[in-house]
């Protein structure tokens, strides 16, 4: 199974993120482009790739106890980057700011802690965002789109499962979810 642990997005900042999507769909056509759907809209922690469903049980384990001793997180959305970069575009997606050292932190925690499960630590620097779109490593060139900054509290870490088919791209169900804090 394809899994990931994520923090999922308050509604206002779901629903903000998904009209920055609207504003930038016309500017940048269609066959290229695959726009997620807003349901799908998180902040990926630990990507964990092909998982072993056997080793659910310790990864509950793991993500409860790493939560649990993190407070909630105050974090925004807004403005617009892209991986690599605008020239040669693979993702689209929208900025997370807010309390980056403690966000940085409980990334740190978790991509540690499940290591002994299998799961090798992401060797690229961890840049916090929302996935908008995928592309197919396209030049993207937007006009400046309006800087409108959502801020958004963050109050649980969520276990996600990667389902992917060829006519919509990957989509993503929670599988369970751990408060942070106690």
């Amino acid at each position: 199974m394809r899994v990931f642990l994520a923090l999922e997005l308050a509604a206002e900042a779901r629903a903000e993120a998904s009209a920055l999507a609207a504003r930038l769909r016309p500017q940048l056509g269609g066959g290229a482009v695959r726009w997620l759907d807003p349901s799908d809209y998180h902040v990926t922690l630990v990507f964990l790739a092909r998982f072993d469903p056997a080793q659910l049980a310790a990864l509950e384990v793991i993500a409860r106890n790493v939560a649990r001793a993190h407070a909630p997180l105050a974090l925004a959305t807004g403005g617009v980057g892209a991986f690599p970069d605008f020239a040669a575009a693979r993702i689209l997606w929208t900025n997370v700011t807010g309390d980056l050292a403690a966000l940085a932190m409980l990334q740190d925690q978790l991509a540690a802690a499940v290591v002994p499960l299998g799961v090798p630590r992401e060797t690229r620097p961890y840049v916090p965002h929302v996935t908008l779109a995928r592309c197919s490593e396209v030049p993207v060139h937007l006009a400046e789109p309006e800087l409108k900054v959502t801020a958004f509290r963050a109050t649980e870490v969520a276990l996600y499962e990667s389902r992917t088919a060829v006519e919509i791209g990957a989509r993503y169900r929670v599988l369970v979810r751990w408060r942070l804090g106690r």
